[in-house]
């Protein structure tokens, strides 16, 4: 909703939004500031809540696999450009 907003008019627009709309159930305060904090820091909290739940055992099979994501999908690109001359042309042409 708005969240710098007073809690007066949150609560009249959440009145509001209910006869209208027939929608109740804001978040609650808890909830949106995890929501803004979230979307204002998202890699960090990201971060903490990896290294508390996750063991570094289980942080590295999944750095492992992404890895090896990488790898796989650079030499399928790099076969694709070898083969479909044609698809890089057009996409160079999109482009320029």
């Amino acid at each position: 909703m708005l969240p710098f907003a007073s809690s007066s008019f949150q609560l009249a627009l959440a009145q509001l939004k209910m006869r209208i709309y027939g929608v109740s159930g804001e978040f609650q305060r808890w909830q949106k500031c995890t929501k803004y904090t979230d979307s204002a820091l998202g890699f960090a909290t990201g971060a903490l809540y990896v290294d508390t739940y996750f063991s570094k055992a289980d942080q590295l099979k999944v750095k492992t696999v992404l890895k090896f994501f990488h790898i796989f999908s650079y030499n399928v690109y790099s076969q694709l450009s070898i083969h479909l001359t044609w698809l890089i042309q057009k996409a160079k042409q999109r482009l320029y």
